[in-house]
């Protein structure tokens, strides 16, 4: 249920309400000191969230769970690892604020190992391509 929040997420009101929806959820997924409901109400919706590159929600999700930042997907890859090949730097800039934790999560590898170093090395996603910053279009009709 958490997962489709994300979907509302827009600017003004809407990503307002909705980041306050999360508050909420994630203050009552807390409430209920499950593991399972972790699981299934907060793991999935940081790992989808992190692709989509909303990092008031990962944000959230870290605070209300810390041990969140250890989840991984189908790919062993974590949120930092699928930030990087999504190429969300507003959401890998949270590593800056773990502390010791940083250093661990850099040297983690996924399925195939590689690190954060391998995938920052591969080519960004075909959407983060095509996007020319307005001052290099410019410069190139000089």
């Amino acid at each position: 249920m958490l997962w489709r929040v994300l979907e509302l997420l827009g600017n003004g009101r809407e990503h307002d309400q909705a980041l306050q929806l999360v508050k909420y959820l994630c203050e009552q997924v807390r409430s209920l000191e499950d593991l399972k409901a972790y699981r299934s109400l907060a793991k999935r919706p940081l790992l989808v969230e992190v692709k989509l590159g909303i990092r008031e929600i990962t944000e959230e999700i870290v605070n209300s769970f810390p041990r969140a930042i250890l989840a991984k997907d189908s790919e062993d890859r974590n949120i930092f690892q699928l930030a990087v090949i999504k190429r969300h730097e507003n959401v890998f800039n949270i590593l800056y604020q773990m502390g010791e934790y940083k250093q661990y999560i850099t040297r983690l590898e996924d399925d195939n190992g590689n690190t954060l170093l391998h995938l920052v090395g591969n080519q960004a996603p075909i959407e983060k391509l095509n996007v020319v910053p307005v001052a290099a279009l410019q410069m190139q009709h000089v």
